[in-house]
């Protein structure tokens, strides 16, 4: 399909173009300093003089510092990731601006869950939530990547395989959090820990990319 062939849509350098980077920048900038926002200290004495009692709140308010912590680090690169996807875009389409916008619905929404995990970290109901709320995220990168893909959204010079790379990329968060909801109802705690392979794996994912591919992803 010609350059020509391509349907019409928002064309990069454009007004249009730059806003819908800088909507998206301010979500996900209001997303993660929405996150800290749960976190508090409860359970304190009027003044709150002892220091035992400061550590003890400190304590208790420590699955909260986690789920920030987890969700501050996953949300980071949602926002990473989603950089990298439109500084490759050459032009974007009514259905993709329209993706984009659900896709910032899931990432607007995870402060909510995070504080739920926060508060209620042992029950499994509450990890659920969180846990269908991040999968929904990285499902929503594919949809938005292969909706690019499909379209010829995309600059020139695309090498081989490069989608498919990226759907793998993607995927893997889906699984693990979905993965995670079963061990979930026999021990939160494991459950949460589990999260922790997704820097791991996602470095052997891109070891085992082709040269090729791995420069193209690297390159913006």
């Amino acid at each position: 399909m010609s350059q020509d062939a391509r349907a019409p849509g928002i064309e990069r350098g454009s007004a249009e173009f730059a806003r819908v980077i800088g909507f998206s920048d301010a979500i996900f900038a209001i997303a993660m300093t929405l996150l800290v926002l749960q976190i508090g200290v409860s359970g304190l004495p009027a003044g709150g003089r002892s220091a035992r009692d400061m550590l003890d709140a400190l304590k208790d308010a420590l699955p909260e510092i986690v789920s920030f912590a987890v969700s501050f680090y996953v949300i980071g690169r949602y926002w990473l990731a989603h950089h990298w996807f439109f500084s490759r875009l050459e032009r974007i389409d009514r259905r993709l601006l329209s993706l984009n916008l659900a896709y910032l619905g899931f990432v607007a929404f995870l402060p909510f869950p995070t504080g739920l995990i926060g508060e209620y970290e042992g029950n499994p109901v509450a990890f659920v939530v969180f846990a269908l709320s991040m999968a929904a995220v990285s499902l929503m990168e594919i949809v938005i990547s292969s909706r690019a893909h499909r379209a010829r959204l995309v600059r020139e010079g695309v090498p081989s395989g490069a989608h498919g790379w990226g759907v793998v990329a993607s995927a893997f968060p889906v699984a693990v959090f979905l993965l995670s909801i079963p061990i979930a109802f026999a021990n939160t705690t494991v459950a949460i820990l589990s999260w922790f392979v997704l820097a791991p794996v996602g470095y052997y994912i891109n070891a085992r990319m082709p040269p090729e591919v791995r420069e193209y992803f690297a390159r913006y």
